[in-house]
């Protein structure tokens, strides 16, 4: 939200001043003035998400920038991000004096006591649990919680890829798959949604007007998805748009 309020600015771009206009907008009584004393006061903690997400490079590392200076108004400061595409960020604010820290990479013991919990649980097999001990090419991948899980999912269902390029790909298809299966009947098959959510996926990171976001309001999903069948299929607009909604 704050890549979106800046972009279309060339002044006055930091957080304090967007703070103020975003609780003006949702109708809540607190300045950036108000902030400003609060902060200096030590009454503020500062938690701020997203860092990853903001898509234009200049505008990121200005983001980094902020954050840094934070601490110059008083108040705990959080910030969490993936680490990767940040790196530059990442390394800013760690020269800035910031403590930076990674969330729960899985070692060795860990993966190993993750299977086993998968094993008595019943969600997979010895053969599935072997074939994820196998995948030696891929292993640094699990080291992630969430990418460990999608994993030891398609381990159940066969061997996994040695490539990491053609496992990450099989990822994607599971979660497509998964799609389907707890939408119900779709009107586009495996490769046609795979398609679509490419296209929507690039559209949200690269318009510049609103800043990347990993949020999309319903208006524009449905004019994304309404173009997509257009462009597709070659759909009547009305036919385009009817089968965006159903989608």
């Amino acid at each position: 939200r704050y890549a979106a309020w800046a972009a279309k600015r060339t002044a006055q771009r930091d957080f304090l001043t967007f703070l103020g206009d975003a609780h003006r907008e949702d109708g809540i009584p607190l300045s950036a003035e108000q902030l400003r004393r609060c902060a200096l006061a030590g009454r503020v903690a500062w938690l701020i998400d997203g860092l990853d997400e903001v898509s234009d490079p200049e505008l990121r590392f200005a983001c980094a920038e902020r954050v840094a200076n934070l601490r110059h108004l008083g108040g705990a400061t959080l910030v969490s991000s993936r680490p990767r595409g940040v790196t530059r960020e990442l390394d800013f604010i760690r020269e800035a004096g910031l403590a930076i820290h990674e969330l729960c990479p899985f070692d060795d013991h860990q993966l190993d006591a993750l299977g086993q919990r998968w094993l008595g649980a019943g969600l997979f097999d010895e053969l599935a649990l072997q074939r994820v001990h196998d995948a030696t090419a891929v292993a640094e991948l699990m080291r992630t919680p969430l990418v460990a899980t999608l994993i030891f999912v398609l381990a159940r269902r066969g061997a996994l890829p040695r490539q990491r390029q053609r496992l990450l790909a099989e990822i994607s298809a599971l979660t497509v798959r998964r799609w389907a299966e707890r939408r119900g009947p779709l009107t586009l098959d495996a490769p046609g949604r795979t398609a679509f959510l490419r296209r929507l996926a690039w559209t949200m990171l690269t318009n510049v007007e609103r800043g990347a976001d990993n949020i999309i309001e319903r208006e524009p999903l449905l004019r994304i998805a309404a173009r997509f069948f257009l462009e597709r299929d070659g759909l009547a607009r009305d036919e385009a748009q009817a089968r965006a909604a159903a989608l």
